[in-house]
């Protein structure tokens, strides 16, 4: 038979490590982008958006091969349950990024 655990003799023989500091908040002057701006797509064009930038990465740039039955966009199962968010330069006027959740 297993005798029970004595929780405070138990704390008591472990040692305490402080926890680590966090490091200080960067200056919002050295992190401000004015011309990057981020939004959930909510349309189907945005949606689309995403699907031709996640293309052009994975296929394009890292020459994946992707069933797809729109030539230029990877279109998957899982499109229909993620929200897309996309990270866009105002200024360049396209998406710089994604993410699907």
């Amino acid at each position: 038979m297993i005798a029970p655990l004595n929780i405070q003799s138990y704390i008591s023989t472990q040692k305490i490590i402080p926890a680590p500091r966090a490091a200080p908040l960067a200056s919002t002057d050295r992190v401000r982008k004015p011309n990057i701006v981020t939004t959930w797509a909510k349309r189907q064009s945005e949606i689309r958006e995403a699907q031709k930038l996640r293309y052009a990465v994975f296929a394009d740039e890292m020459g994946a091969i992707l069933p797809t039955h729109i030539p230029g966009f990877d279109i998957d199962d899982f499109d229909e349950y993620c929200e897309h968010l996309l990270v866009r330069d105002r200024e360049l006027g396209r998406s710089l990024a994604l993410a699907a959740y």
